[in-house]
């Protein structure tokens, strides 16, 4: 098996950050800190965000309702890394064959872009700020650090090509997969574009690229690629997103339906991002919903740099489970994103709504 300490680490996330590209243009990750209850060492796993390939782009999969005979042998495991083989194919993750994922529905993304919701950046850190303000459970795959410490190689081991084929192999694949308290699982799975949608048995590459098979296909933030949201249902928050295309400050995300009764102790959250290439003082903004209702952005509130993201607890400001419209407006009361999302959206609890 070429990647010499492969295995799935269960722990609790406790922090995330994410290098874009003016902390490192050539070969910068996601940085994901856990404890384990087990382990006395600070524990992390790097996550690659870009490939050093002639194609740099990344694939991912967000899988927000994950269900699969996998997460039962995953609950049973005790906390802390467990080395697999590919032998133990119940629960080594191999993402051609286990069955995870529909290769056709992955997304190609360069790593970072001007705007929202257009790079591997965007839809990575809503993933991690979620699982960790619920207190989940994160299973990471990929190889042990030799000082056992955290772990790296946390996508799609198979399929590459030149200098990186000698650590092909099959059922050795990384990934985060992540449980909630809820009873419902997530989970995220990356590749490289360079990496083919084939392998042979032993994860050498075969037929065309990702980038290939996929690049065709719309991708996130070239419009909608749910043809079937055209038509609403009566309910489902009118005629779908709509933002301004040069929105300097967006909406990025937004948990609509949060675990447990309406009003209840768990918040609304609203995340919003800077997509400008200067700092963003969020002073006198508010956060409305398609009632009017008003929820008053700390003044304190500073979106430093580009990329530079924060979740609101929008108390006071219902979103309706039924689809609704989401608001943002700076100090002079104009509107400077604004967002909507359906009834079906909505539906399934604690998961978080991405905006395009």
């Amino acid at each position: 098996m070429p990647l010499k300490d492969y295995g799935v680490w269960k722990a609790t996330p406790t922090s995330f950050t994410v290098e874009r590209s003016d902390k490192d243009p050539v070969s910068p990750h996601g940085h994901l800190t856990f404890k384990d209850g087990v382990s006395s060492k600070k524990l992390s796993s790097a996550i690659n965000v870009k490939s050093i390939s002639s194609d740099s782009r990344l694939v991912y999969w967000l899988i927000q309702d994950f269900k699969h005979p996998l997460t039962a042998k995953l609950k049973s495991l005790s906390p802390g890394f467990h080395r697999l083989t590919k032998d133990q194919r119940d629960i080594a993750l191999d993402i051609l064959r286990s069955n995870v994922v529909n290769v056709q529905d992955g997304s190609v993304v360069p790593h970072d872009l001007p705007g929202d919701k257009n790079d591997i950046v965007d839809f990575i850190q809503p993933f991690f700020d979620n699982a960790i303000n619920k207190k989940a459970t994160v299973y990471i795959y990929g190889e042990q650090y030799s000082g056992k410490d955290g772990l790296h190689d946390v996508h799609m081991n198979q399929g590459s090509d030149g200098k990186f084929r000698s650590s092909n192999g099959v059922y050795q694949d990384g990934s985060v997969i992540v449980e909630f308290a809820d009873g419902h699982w997530e989970a995220f799975f990356i590749a490289f574009a360079s990496q083919t949608a084939e392998t042979d048995d032993k994860g050498q590459p075969k037929g065309p690229s990702l980038g290939e098979l996929l690049g065709k296909k719309a991708q996130p933030g070239g419009g909608n690629d749910n043809p079937d949201e055209g038509d609403k249902e009566p309910g489902d928050g009118g005629e779908g997103p709509s933002r301004p295309s040069d929105a300097v400050v967006a909406i990025a995300a937004a948990l609509v339906n949060p675990d447990g009764p309406d009003g209840g102790e768990n918040p609304e959250i609203v995340y919003v991002v800077n997509n400008g290439p200067s700092s963003v003082s969020l002073k006198g903004w508010t956060i409305e919903n398609q009632m009017g209702n008003s929820f008053a952005i700390p003044a304190s509130s500073v979106l430093k740099v580009q990329g530079d993201k924060e979740g609101f607890n929008v108390k006071g400001v219902p979103l309706s489970n039924k689809g609704g419209s989401i608001i943002l407006k700076n100090a002079e009361k104009q509107v400077v994103d604004k967002v909507s999302y359906t009834k079906t959206q909505a539906s399934q609890s604690g998961a978080l709504v991405y905006f395009r």
